[in-house]
């Protein structure tokens, strides 16, 4: 294939045009990949912005470096914080075990409002394990789960029904 043979429709501004026919992405995108033309001399050529056509890679393509990354569910994330929490690993021992960075936990607590991860923790858990400590923890588990089944029945609820159901924060109403 000819590297002047894709031609993208473009607007009266001479941008690349929102609704723009799959074949000729499809067509650069397997130009790339097969090696006749690198990334940016496409970008170059067809004055196409880093973005799209990483976007574009992301989509057509088959190369891994431009899938996305492994993205975790709420479910499998509160599984993770879960075992730092209840199974007393560290966020260390968490992020190697799961192979998830340690920012990565600590952003998921901070989202979902778990308790304070970096606090100092002993191989079987927080340190002073009274009776009344445990109780209130397996307390908080519970109802942390129960979070969890409330949440993903407004999931499910909201994918059926295709409504919205959770109040938008930050939004004029």
């Amino acid at each position: 294939m000819n590297k002047t043979e894709i031609l993208f429709s473009r607007d009266k501004n001479g941008h690349i045009s929102r609704s723009q026919p799959r074949q000729p992405i499809q067509d650069l995108v397997s130009v790339i990949e097969t090696g006749q033309l690198s990334f940016t001399e496409a970008k170059k050529m067809y004055k196409i912005t880093s973005p799209t056509l990483t976007r574009w890679m992301r989509i057509y393509g088959k190369d891994p470096v431009f899938q996305t990354t492994n993205r975790r569910s709420r479910k499998e994330k509160i599984e993770i914080l879960l075992s730092v929490n209840k199974d007393g690993l560290t966020v260390m021992e968490a992020s190697r075990k799961y192979q998830v960075s340690t920012s990565a936990i600590e952003k998921w607590r901070k989202e979902l409002c778990f308790a304070d991860l970096s606090q100092k923790q002993d191989r079987k858990g927080m340190v002073g394990n009274s009776e009344g400590e445990k109780e209130s923890r397996q307390e908080i588990e519970e109802l942390k789960m129960k979070v969890l089944a409330l949440e993903t029945m407004l999931d499910i609820a909201e994918r059926e029904l295709n409504f919205p159901i959770r109040k938008k924060y930050g939004t004029k109403q």
